[in-house]
């Protein structure tokens, strides 16, 4: 089951439970305030579409204030798409991701990121590891990349990343 919430959510709370085998995204908050995701996990992607800029994500916070994300796993992401990201929060105010562990992800034709931060604004990485992250080139040029990156904050503010290990990334 894919979870999503969507519009002005005052205080809501995503916790305990296994997303499993979807294609698109696990988890996806969009214009929310107040979120706490906790103790997730996230088993699979698997999306195929490089003729549509398309971006699978593990859990997505995009244009909210107040994002929790804590505890949380993302693991066997493999997809042949323009981007993937395990977590990824964008345009949003005041989050932390703390004591998260992304582990195999693979785009087999773009990029691939653990972690990432657009255009955000007051937000904290804490004691997340990722690991075994791995993009590859077929032949999809509808993409911004072939690149694989840990933890990415791009056009971001006040940003801190702190106590996390980044290994295996290819």
């Amino acid at each position: 089951m894919l979870y999503y919430v969507y519009g002005i959510t005052v205080i809501a709370t995503i916790k305990n439970g296994t997303v499993s085998n979807m294609a698109l995204g696990g988890i996806q908050c969009q214009n929310c305030m107040n979120v706490v995701i906790k103790n997730i996990t996230i088993d699979g992607l698997n999306r195929e579409n490089t003729a549509i800029y398309t971006v699978p994500v593990g859990i997505l916070a995009s244009g909210s204030k107040s994002v929790l994300i804590k505890k949380c796993q993302v693991k066997n992401i493999n997809v042949k798409t323009g981007s993937t990201a395990a977590i990824q929060l964008t345009e949003t105010l005041s989050s932390k991701v703390t004591n998260c562990h992304v582990t195999n992800l693979l785009n087999r034709d773009g990029a691939c990121t653990g972690i990432g931060h657009l255009l955000c604004d007051v937000a904290e990485v804490n004691g997340c590891t990722v690991d075994t992250i791995k993009s590859e080139f077929i032949d999809n040029l509808n993409t911004e990349g072939h690149t694989a990156i840990g933890i990415v904050p791009v056009g971001s503010t006040n940003l801190q990343i702190k106590n996390c290990t980044v290994s295996n990334i290819t």
